[in-house]
């Protein structure tokens, strides 16, 4: 893996190169580092990238460039050269694509519409990157873009090449939906928490705001249905039961007991190691179905949305958690230990103008369950007239 930039040597005619403008990024360099894998990785100043000399050429197609750089940056850098064609003029790599950096939340949807039009990538970072070091771009997204380049290059070829030769559309379709499964594959792999493979803290409160639009509009309905039907007529149809759940969802704040304890006796790999085996038994389906929604919320906190479950039934999955947890064993060089959980929940209620509320009071019960002797289920609708 290379770090260093040495233009005496020349670009290396490897198949996949990231440059990395450290300008604004300088706090994610050795992330990106770690994450570069097979692919050859260097980190400059912008002031590196402008060419003294003359161009180095290479052959055509022999390697894939792609520069990362913060987008307010670059938005600078435009409008001092003008357009984005100057721009390009005197970079010292051929044919560079660019991964921009989102880090304003308020970026508007018109602006990143532009940079896929420009057959550019964009990552917004997410409120827990922008406080850390870290950011969750992983290995397997970056390879998913070089893929995505290297399916652009057949295609422009094809296209070429079609005005000289016979070339079937059937092969330039099936490019074509390649690189749309490949964007879509792209967009998962940016959902989801590297470590623990659950959805990460802002692709969660994604979900939960759509669930949450979704349980208003049943609720709507509902109501609807009670006022052309009568609320005695829908109380003792045999849809009852059906209908109880409808327009409802509980969620589910968990923390792993006692887990800097972990890390401070057993170092943090053994940590992680905990979190990324907990995150298998979130994903395993043995405990939850398949609707409901896991996400990790920070640290070692996850939370988990059930759709059309009130905060009575959701008891019975929180409490399979608990005990499946108890059974996971974790072997280190100092011996085995194993780890318990405690679980705050509380049900959607229609007066909640965002998912935080929800979140809020499962944090509450959460509190109260560590506080009464973790390894345990707090309801908040339970506990809510005692001390929280």
């Amino acid at each position: 893996m290379n770090n260093s930039w040495n233009w005496k040597k020349g670009i290396p005619l490897s198949v996949n190169n990231i440059y990395l403008i450290r300008d604004r990024l300088e706090v994610y360099e050795n992330y990106f580092k770690h994450l570069s894998g097979e692919i050859n990785f260097y980190a400059l100043p912008f002031s590196e990238l402008i060419c003294v000399e003359p161009r180095i050429k290479a052959a055509p197609h022999e390697e894939n460039n792609l520069i990362i750089i913060q987008k307010g940056f670059y938005n600078e850098v435009i409008r001092k050269w003008g357009s984005r064609h100057e721009f390009l003029k005197p970079i010292r790599i051929n044919s560079p694509h660019f991964l921009f950096i989102g880090t304003d939340k308020n970026i508007e949807n018109k602006t990143i519409e532009r940079l896929f039009e420009e057959d550019d990538f964009f990552y917004l970072l997410s409120d827990v990157e922008r406080g850390s070091n870290t950011i969750f771009i992983n290995y397997f997204y970056l390879r998913l873009i070089f893929q995505c380049i290297e399916n652009r290059k057949h295609v422009h070829d094809y296209i070429v090449t079609s005005f000289q030769n016979i070339v079937k559309s059937t092969i330039i379709d099936e490019h074509k939906k390649e690189l749309e499964s490949l964007y879509k594959e792209l967009e998962t792999v940016s959902r989801i928490d590297s470590l623990t493979g659950v959805l990460n803290r802002e692709a969660l409160f994604e979900a939960m705001d759509r669930e949450r639009r979704r349980a208003m509009k049943d609720i709507r309905r509902l109501h609807m249905l009670k006022q052309s039907e009568g609320e005695d007529v829908i109380a003792n149809s045999p849809l009852s039961q059906i209908i109880d759940h409808y327009g409802r969802f509980s969620c589910l704040m968990i923390d792993i007991d006692h887990f800097k304890q972990v890390n401070d006796t057993y170092g943090h790999r053994v940590g992680d190691n905990v979190l990324r085996e907990f995150g298998k038994l979130l994903r395993s389906k043995l405990i939850f179905e398949e609707n409901d929604l896991v996400g990790r919320y920070g640290g070692e906190e996850f939370v988990v949305l059930l759709p059309e479950t009130s905060y009575i039934h959701a008891r019975i999955p929180s409490d399979r958690l608990r005990i499946a947890t108890k059974e996971l064993n974790f072997k280190t060089k100092s011996g085995s230990f194993k780890i318990t959980i405690s679980i705050g929940v509380s049900e959607f209620h229609t007066n909640d103008r965002t998912c935080g509320d929800v979140i809020e009071r499962a944090d509450k019960a959460l509190y109260y369950a560590k506080e009464h002797g973790r390894d345990t289920i707090s309801i908040f609708e339970e506990i809510a007239d005692l001390q929280v």
